[in-house]
């Protein structure tokens, strides 16, 4: 039968490969997505501005209904910026719902 002392070291042991198991993560966002995001929304939005028929058929509005919803949503859709990354902003959560 274990005793306590022996149940805890093979609790410390498994702890500690697991611990050995996991790597590491180098990055929050890693460099190379970090620039695609950023400027996500605007390449979409520029290429939707091109056709707005294709807008209206993905999104099933028009532009102009667009953004009259997002003048009445951003503030509800605004997040915090904190020191680990840059929140999605409102313009481009409001695309993703919509979608």
């Amino acid at each position: 039968m274990y005793s306590s002392s022996d149940e805890d070291e093979d609790a410390l042991a498994l702890l500690q490969i697991i611990n050995l198991q996991q790597r590491p993560r180098r990055y929050w966002i890693h460099p190379v997505w970090r620039n695609a995001e950023e400027h996500r929304y605007y390449k979409i939005m520029e290429t939707l501005y091109e056709y707005p028929d294709r807008f209206r058929t993905v999104y099933k509005m028009s532009l102009e209904c667009y953004h009259i919803v997002l003048s009445k949503v951003r503030e509800g859709l605004r997040k915090q910026v904190t020191n680990w990354r840059k929140p999605i902003s409102p313009e481009e959560r409001l695309l993703i719902t919509l979608r």
